[in-house]
């Protein structure tokens, strides 16, 4: 279900997942979803993100729920937002396959070296009890856009 996870990163109520890529987000004027999509670019780790400066990131671990009945939660370790990143996620699917994507913004005044491997953020799985919804067919399976 979970691939590329270690056993130091299985917790009694969640399993953490680390740092694999950051993305700038370059822009061509408005933003104005769909017409108009910031188009990611990667950069290179270790990278210093400057304050109030936003960033997508994914995650080394991947998910491969082919024939599970699980969603998730993405929430923020706790260093996470000490240090002062706001990291903005959602829920994981049943049956999600690929890598997680969070955003990723400097809320605090100061610089933040950011490194592969470094804990991120946790899941805390759900078990869905009923039949599920089939997944949207715009689903983005972990790509970047």
């Amino acid at each position: 279900m979970i691939e590329n996870c270690t056993e130091n990163d299985i917790l009694p109520c969640s399993v953490n997942f680390r740092l694999g890529k950051v993305f700038k987000m370059k822009t061509s004027g408005v933003v104005d979803p769909p017409k108009n999509m910031p188009t990611p670019q990667e950069a290179e780790l270790p990278y210093v993100i400057e304050p109030g400066e936003y960033l997508l990131a994914s995650t080394i671990e991947k998910m491969n729920q082919t024939k599970t009945k699980y969603a998730a939660i993405i929430l923020p370790r706790s260093r996470t937002f000490r240090i002062g990143l706001s990291i903005q996620s959602g829920i994981v699917q049943p049956e999600y396959k690929g890598e997680i994507i969070v955003g990723i913004q400097n809320i605090s005044g100061h610089k933040i070296r950011l490194r592969r491997g470094m804990d991120l953020v946790h899941l805390c799985f759900f078990d869905v009890k009923s039949d599920m919804l089939p997944i949207h067919k715009g689903y983005q399976y972990g790509r970047v856009i």
